[in-house]
């Protein structure tokens, strides 16, 4: 199995958001988490979510959508996160995987990792994202994002 949690830091104030909860089906396996958390008087919608492995993608790409339409609904700034088991380095080659990513941008959600967060010796991939839409009224000027690597 997997799983997905979203620690929060208890300063914080936040609640659970139900409202865009994905449910699974037997072709989209997935677990997803939703919070809406409250910092200088601003309102944030989180989300955490595992894709398994071997899932339906074009159905996943469906599901998603129905909740990025609901996020766009709540105008507010949101940041998707989680291992997607979607190799965004394969855009250009899987026509499916650049409809999921195609979908995110049409909706406002940049992905914030680019580099591979997996890496062994003979291959790479970025199946673990973070998107980020910032809603109607937020500042992308301080956002930052990046990839750590240990050796």
């Amino acid at each position: 199995m997997g799983g997905v949690g979203i620690y929060i830091k208890n300063s914080i104030t936040h609640k659970q958001y139900d409202g865009l909860k994905i449910l699974s089906e037997n072709d989209c396996v997935l677990e997803n988490v939703w919070l809406e958390i409250s910092k200088d008087r601003q309102t944030y919608i989180i989300g955490g979510m595992y894709r398994h492995p071997g899932q339906n993608l074009e159905k996943f790409t469906n599901v998603l959508e129905n909740t990025l339409i609901q996020i766009r609904k709540l105008n507010k700034p949101c940041l998707i996160a989680g291992d997607f088991n979607i190799d965004l380095l394969k855009y250009n080659i899987h026509q499916i995987t650049s409809n999921y990513i195609e979908n995110l941008l049409l909706y406002n959600f940049l992905p914030t990792v680019v580099m591979p967060t997996r890496i062994s010796e003979n291959s790479a991939t970025v199946i673990d994202h973070i998107y980020f839409s910032p809603g109607s009224k937020f500042d992308c000027s301080m956002l930052q994002s990046g990839n750590n690597y240990m050796v």
